[in-house]
């Protein structure tokens, strides 16, 4: 199996909010499910973002990580 996003497109470490962001850029319905955090693992945030969607999930992620890299620049440069 190889990579679902080609590594000029990678992001590391992509939060729920940067996901829910670019989905909303994209015009795409999203909804977040955050898991509860532990008192052991206060730190460790996890969680899923479900996302309809009707062509492939490749491009899926792909358009996700092309509107995060797009939104992190405008906001560099604020």
């Amino acid at each position: 199996m190889g990579r679902k996003v080609p590594l000029s497109l990678a992001i590391e470490n992509p939060t729920i909010k940067d996901i829910l962001e670019a989905c909303r850029e994209l015009n795409l319905y999203c909804e977040a499910e955050e898991e509860p955090r532990y008192p052991r693992m206060w730190h460790i945030h996890r969680g899923r973002v479900k996302v309809r969607y009707t062509g492939s999930k490749t491009q899926l992620l792909r358009n996700i990580a092309k509107a995060i890299i797009s939104i992190k620049q405008r906001n560099k440069g604020v």
